[in-house]
């Protein structure tokens, strides 16, 4: 297993905006991790205070979740603070950030068996504050095999030099939670199969999606996120996007006497 990057994977993080890695972690654990994940899933863990999401749809109840999401997975199976892939992203993101770098937050994302909705292209800068810049990292491990069958990652290369583009709401609605690039036509993207053990890094202005599952078993991945100190802006940034959500996750959070999970820190 690559326990330290390369000279070579740097500079290619730095000027592709992405890294896709073949082995950072052994099958078992990610075995383990995934037994853990599965059982969270079952249960909808997070779903009265808004940390289970529909990043696809509504959270409305007569729905069958299309793409669900747990932030902060380890509040709800303390064992998950432990994990050796906790240790490896890290690792990565020290290596590739300085030893400065700090923990933002984490999640799990299942798409479902033979239709899991597909992840529209976008900037995860996107869902933070726009009075504060990062300079941020994800580390994504796949649970199982990924390919484009069952919805591997797709990444822009070079995308993270484009500054934050515009964004709405999935499909336009405001009641979704997820967001998509206003206009991702013209965008050719690279495919990041991986065997059970690897894991891809993007930085957190890297455009990148996923498409949908076609398989007959549900694909499952874990995500840390870490960066830098944070910033204030030094230039004004609107995104009104974020302004105009308008989500039943949020009123249910509410109603339970809750505040949503933060997964950035905000100035």
């Amino acid at each position: 297993m690559q326990t330290q990057l390369r000279d070579d994977q740097r500079t290619a993080y730095r000027e592709n905006g992405y890294l896709i890695l073949d082995s950072c972690v052994s099958a078992d654990e990610i075995g383990r991790v995934k037994g853990i994940v599965e059982r969270l899933f079952q249960i909808r863990a997070g779903r009265h205070n808004g940390d289970f999401l529909d990043l696809a749809g509504t959270d409305d109840d007569s729905e069958e979740a299309t793409l669900p999401q747990i932030l902060m997975p380890v509040k709800y199976s303390p064992e998950l603070a432990e994990c050796a892939l906790r240790e490896a992203a890290l690792r990565i993101a020290r290596d590739l950030l300085g030893d400065f770098v700090h923990c933002e937050g984490e999640h799990a994302i299942m798409k479902p068996r033979l239709g899991g909705a597909e992840t529209p292209f976008h900037q995860d800068e996107a869902f933070w504050s726009d009075l504060t810049e990062y300079d941020s990292l994800s580390v994504w491990f796949p649970l199982q095999d990924v390919a484009e069958d069952n919805g591997c990652m797709r990444f822009v290369t070079r995308s993270h030099l484009l500054g934050v583009l515009p964004h709405r709401s999935v499909y336009g609605d405001i009641r979704r939670n997820g967001l998509e690039i206003q206009d991702s036509t013209e965008f050719s993207w690279v495919s990041a199969s991986l065997k059970v053990g690897g894991a891809t890094v993007h930085h957190c202005r890297t455009v990148h999606g996923a498409g949908p599952n076609r398989t007959e078993h549900d694909r499952f991945a874990y995500i840390f996120g870490f960066g830098l100190p944070a910033r204030r802006a030094t230039v004004g940034r609107d995104f009104y996007w974020l302004r105009e959500k308008q989500l039943q996750r949020e009123e249910r959070a509410r109603r339970e006497g809750f505040a949503l999970t933060k997964m950035r820190p905000e100035l």
